[in-house]
């Protein structure tokens, strides 16, 4: 295919690469790239960042990114920058700067999250209002299967917010953490607040690392306004997040109260104010501690560890035994004969949250359900949408445990027209504990002491809510 050899030879030529280029075909419809430019809000003379994301991959090796499509009586374009650990060469930049950008990884990923960041000023005389940024002369390739990947684009938003004005009164009523599948900050407002200063559509947004998230609420049975801020990571426990809370009045913006948290704040308070070992305080410091874990195992903001200021005292209320770890994998607790679906590897996805990574090989995933059923009486049900890969292996991602749940056993069943067309899988966070911690080695260490602090916060969870 010329053009998908004129595409990849900008990206071969920067790498120095010799020049005979494979033929490629179009890949299977089924295996879509999902590409999202993530919306932002701002202000006349702001500088906001408009994120590519990637959050459909079914493995891809390289991207061309042409035709950077906005409207320049709103926003001028800054700076193009390319996610780290993405091997990238930006294949055009000039004085216009035009943002087209070739990346090229060598080999296949089906990594998602962030992989290019445009930046753009909003111009001092932008008019209040919506505009939209896309791209719209893009082409995705898989290197290892040799073919053109299908994809779909979305555009994102940019709200240009008219000059807003500040009200003390617009302000948050309390905050705290949740434990569950993934750490979350909860920020409420009192509907009373809204209605007595006749506030409407209230938002908030929250700022973590530079990287703003706009959060509009849910409504609690207690007439109060929650604002979640979902999936932190356990090695940014000690990240500031900042909230900004608006809403409109007479239509016009509002501009409320700003608070500054951070989970580790939020965990030392507590700690402070308890004062003595209970239930919670040892989940507390357990979390601390396996925070701290996470950060050196992937070697983050390493010298301002979460677990730093503990005082003695508190550092005893922790979980001092090492956990017990024992398996339940069994990859054929209930068989079918000729299985459509097989299993191909099991194990954990550390980030966010803890996922189960299952790896399956299927010729075709259209129309595969897979049903996961807990020893608690939970269940779910995922379709083929979930299943990231190609060439007839997949990736399924499963986070529907909780923190106190990291020793519940789950079974793995893939279905077709509600036929069972697989093995039933059994397996637990704890099983992929059990299996690490054994090995021996320097290259284990920083992962062993992760998984046994992930496990003493898990039990303190169990603990703590039970």
């Amino acid at each position: 295919m010329k053009a998908m050899k004129r595409f990849l030879s900008l990206a071969l030529v920067c790498l120095l690469l010799c020049g005979m280029l494979p033929t490629f075909a179009l890949a299977d419809d089924t295996a879509t790239c999902n590409l999202v430019l993530k919306d932002t809000t701002g202000k006349p003379g702001d500088t906001v960042n408009v994120d590519l994301e990637v959050t459909s991959n079914p493995g891809i090796g390289a991207l061309r990114l042409n035709t950077l499509n906005y409207d320049t009586e709103v926003l001028k374009l800054e700076a193009v920058t390319v996610a780290d650990g993405w091997e990238s060469w930006i294949a055009e930049i000039d004085e216009e700067l035009t943002g087209n950008v070739v990346i090229n990884r060598k080999s296949d990923t089906t990594e998602l999250g962030v992989i290019v960041t445009y930046t753009f000023k909003i111009l001092e005389d932008a008019a209040s209002g919506e505009t939209q940024v896309n791209l719209i002369n893009c082409e995705v390739a898989s290197f290892d299967n040799e073919v053109m990947v299908p994809f779909t684009m979305t555009p994102a938003k940019i709200t240009v917010e008219g000059e807003s004005e500040y009200d003390a009164s617009l302000k948050f009523s309390s905050r705290n953490i949740v434990l569950q599948d993934n750490l979350q900050v909860n920020y409420r407002v009192k509907q009373t607040v809204l209605d007595d200063g006749n506030f409407s559509d209230p938002y908030v947004v929250y700022t973590m690392n530079g990287v703003e998230t706009v959060v509009t609420p849910t409504f609690e049975s207690t007439n109060t306004y929650v604002f979640p801020f979902r999936n932190i990571a356990p090695h940014k426990l000690n990240d500031t997040i900042t909230a900004t809370l608006y809403a409109t009045r007479d239509g016009k913006l509002v501009e409320g109260v700003t608070l500054d948290y951070s989970i580790c704040q939020y965990c030392y308070k507590q700690l402070n104010d308890i004062g003595t070992q209970n239930e919670l305080t040892t989940l507390l410091v357990d979390l601390l501690r396996y925070g701290a874990a996470s950060q050196r195992y992937v070697g983050y903001n390493t010298a301002n560890l979460a677990d730093a200021k503990l005082t003695e005292a508190q550092a005893s209320w922790g979980t001092a035994d090492e956990p017990s770890y024992t398996s339940v994998l069994n990859s054929k607790y209930a068989v079918v004969e000729n299985p459509l679906v097989t299993w191909k590897n099991i194990g954990l996805f550390l980030q966010d949250t803890i996922s189960i990574r299952l790896m399956l090989a299927v010729e075709d995933k259209s129309g595969i359900v897979l049903k996961v059923r807990a020893d608690n009486g939970n269940e779910w049900s995922y379709d083929d949408s979930v299943l990231t890969g190609s060439g007839g292996e997949y990736f399924f991602f499963f986070n529907g445990l909780k923190a106190y749940e990291m020793r519940e056993t789950v079974y793995i069943t893939a279905y077709k027209d509600g036929v069972a067309v697989s093995n039933t899988i059994r397996y637990s966070i704890e099983s992929y504990a059990a299996q690490q911690m054994p090995k021996t080695g320097p290259e284990y260490d920083s992962l062993k002491e992760l998984l046994s602090a992930m496990m003493k916060y898990g039990d303190s969870a169990y603990n703590y809510k039970n």
